[in-house]
């Protein structure tokens, strides 16, 4: 690993350790331990397994994908593939990412189509992404009352809605903008990232073959919805559905931004922001969210055992 990039992992591991130090000033350590130790099991190990079948759901998304550039792969090589990717992009990220392993495999399974191949994890991404806007934008609508007094929200809102537009405008006239922003003399990481983002929704082109893929996001962020509503049943919340829409659609799109490492303190932070929105402790809050970051480190270490264990790991 060179210096910079070195730097840039000592960076983001720094600022996830300061974003947690800052969370963990803000809440009564004896209210934390006492939150956790109340938790109820049964619905936090639906939760769980609700996080887990994710997998799956991801894994039919993307073959469907594959399938339209002629690669037929089956569900369960998937969901391995899947599995160990999740394993690399939380516990590898210096090294090699999930859509790198994935991008790996692929490659040798599907000698000369490299291009195909990359072609298929892009669109996976730009999906995904598309989806998460969407449903921002749908939950944001209905819940516009809790926007009164809640300035820092509706900044976040009008950030996520203008990021959504520009989108939008990049994918029938990007051929037109993409020159000049490049041309800006703007240095920053995250600008680049969403050049990145501009330039692969560019590359989309909307097909009828790409209507199953696009009903398997939408499964898939309704699984995650359903998984953070028993997450917050099992520390006796009530929270309203489509507010856990907008908390799980804000998330993950803050995710993409190269901030922290693996957005640990973003997400967190979050949690305690918009769960306070509601009147949610932030002892609570940051309980909900450290147990959600559990259940995903384990899902992403059984992906390592999965990896560790498999001897087809080409897909031969």
């Amino acid at each position: 690993m060179n210096r910079s990039r070195l730097f840039k992992q000592l960076l983001k591991i720094s600022i996830s350790v300061l974003l947690l130090t800052w969370l963990f000033s803000l809440v009564s350590w004896a209210e934390f331990l006492g939150v956790l130790s109340s938790v109820l099991l049964l619905p936090l190990l639906l939760s769980a397994l609700l996080s887990f079948s994710a997998v799956l759901i991801l894994s039919m998304r993307i073959g469907g994908i594959l399938h339209i550039f002629g690669m037929i792969v089956t569900v369960k090589k998937l969901v391995l593939i899947n599995m160990a990717g999740t394993f690399f992009n939380n516990f590898m990220p210096t090294s090699i990412g999930g859509d790198a392993y994935k991008f790996h495999i692929l490659d040798t399974q599907f000698v000369g189509k490299r291009k195909e191949i990359l072609s298929s994890l892009l669109i996976d991404r730009v999906i995904g992404l598309l989806s998460f806007l969407v449903i921002n934008l749908i939950a944001a609508t209905y819940l516009w009352s809790l926007w009164n007094g809640e300035h820092t929200l509706v900044v976040l809102e009008i950030a996520i809605l203008a990021f959504l537009g520009v989108l939008l405008l990049m994918s029938l006239r990007g051929g037109y903008m993409l020159p000049f922003l490049r041309r800006l003399p703007i240095k920053f990481v995250v600008y680049k990232h969403f050049l990145d983002i501009l330039l692969m929704l560019h590359g989309v082109r909307l097909s009828k073959q790409l209507i199953p893929p696009l009903i398997f996001s939408v499964v898939f962020i309704l699984n995650v919805v359903l998984s953070t509503w028993f997450l917050f049943v099992s520390f006796g919340l009530t929270v309203p559905i489509l507010y856990i829409a907008l908390i799980v659609s804000i998330t993950n799109i803050a995710g993409i931004l190269p901030i922290s490492l693996n957005s640990i303190g973003v997400t967190e932070g979050l949690y305690v922001f918009l769960l306070a929105v509601v009147g949610v402790a932030p002892e609570t809050a940051l309980a909900v969210a450290l147990v959600g970051r559990v259940s995903l480190i384990i899902t992403s270490a059984i992906g390592g055992v999965v990896y560790g264990l498999s001897r087809d790991r080409a897909l031969e």
